[in-house]
């Protein structure tokens, strides 16, 4: 068989990469998801005839049309990390992406006490 034919594992840093590209096009797949469902929820509530609401509480509302769908794709996408880590083992396949360790205390320094 020769060399280059061979199929490499990949490591755990482009594992990472891969997972993090794919979670923030789903992620923002949600975000546009939301923000067409909570439009169009705001068509429904105020038609274009509809001239009894005022302008403050559909602009209040369009508004949050725009905020809201951040903050829910935010959520379903917590949930979404937490069942997927757990169901594949992903703590295993994927690198830290923030480290966690603390940085030695350095001893050649006269100015710290310890």
């Amino acid at each position: 068989m020769d060399e280059k034919s061979e199929k490499k594992p990949m490591n755990k840093k482009a594992n990472t990469a891969i997972f993090m590209i794919v979670a923030t096009v789903v992620n923002l797949v949600f975000i546009i998801l939301f923000a067409i469902l909570g439009l169009y929820i705001f068509s429904l509530i105020f038609p274009d005839t509809s001239a009894e609401a005022g302008v403050g509480m559909p602009v209040a509302l369009f508004g949050l049309c725009f905020i809201l769908p951040v903050v829910l794709s935010w959520l379903l996408y917590n949930f979404l990390i937490k069942i997927l880590s757990k169901k594949f083992h992903l703590e295993d396949k994927l690198a830290p992406i923030f480290n966690r360790k603390k940085k030695p205390v350095r001893t050649d320094d006269p100015s710290v006490k310890g």
